[in-house]
């Protein structure tokens, strides 16, 4: 867990703290007047009513206490959640950026990765304008030689494509998308889990993925 992390999870704590103390104070005081009332009570039925009191405080704050760790953990999933959402957007700005990776690398291991699960049939290669200034024609049929069988692939360049590449079959019935948010979202769950790996767990969080 790093810092800020950290941090996000000790507000939502010390909030719920707080919370908690001024229910529990609450619920001791109503206790503590319900039992001076009881005082002015005299034999077997002052004893009772002390007896329910303190039994009506003590489910009071039973209660009390469930409730706050409830809302601490869904506070604590939901803000989790939102860093998740940020981290992933962030993932996805930096390849549509380049940033970090070998651009034509990564170019060409998506193109045969989608050529592969096509198979040897005819096929057209859809990719934006900055992706085809990277993968060029020439960078194309030496990933279509690479491959055990080759079939024709036409190339073309699509305005406002996200980064990336789209494979599909010359009579449409096969497609494959692996442009970086499609590819991404097919990873989110396994990354997720790897990510989540390193965060604290707690009983409400195994429950909510049980």
């Amino acid at each position: 867990m790093n810092d800020n992390e950290r941090k996000l999870q000790q507000e939502i704590l010390s909030d719920a703290q707080r919370k908690a103390e001024r229910l529990l104070a609450r619920a001791r005081s109503d206790a503590e007047k319900a039992l001076a009332q009881q005082r002015q009570e005299s034999g077997r039925s002052r004893s009772r009513r002390l007896a329910e009191a303190q039994r009506e405080a003590e489910t009071s704050a039973r209660a009390i206490t469930a409730r706050i760790r409830h809302q601490v953990q869904s506070l604590w999933l939901q803000r989790r959640e939102r860093c998740f959402d940020e981290l992933f957007a962030a993932m996805l700005e930096d390849l549509e950026n380049g940033q970090g990776i070998d651009r034509e690398r990564s170019l060409r291991q998506l193109l045969q990765e989608a050529l592969e699960a096509l198979g040897p049939r005819p096929a057209v290669l859809r990719l934006g304008p900055a992706a085809a200034a990277v993968l060029t024609a020439a960078a194309v049929a030496e990933v279509q030689a690479a491959l055990p069988a080759a079939a024709p692939l036409q190339r073309q360049v699509v305005d406002g494509l996200p980064g990336g590449l789209v494979v599909e079959s010359s009579d449409g019935l096969r497609r494959f998308d692996n442009t970086y948010a499609t590819r991404l979202k097919r990873l989110r769950g396994a990354l997720r889990a790897q990510l989540s790996a390193g965060l604290p767990s707690t009983e409400s969080d195994d429950e909510a993925h049980a």
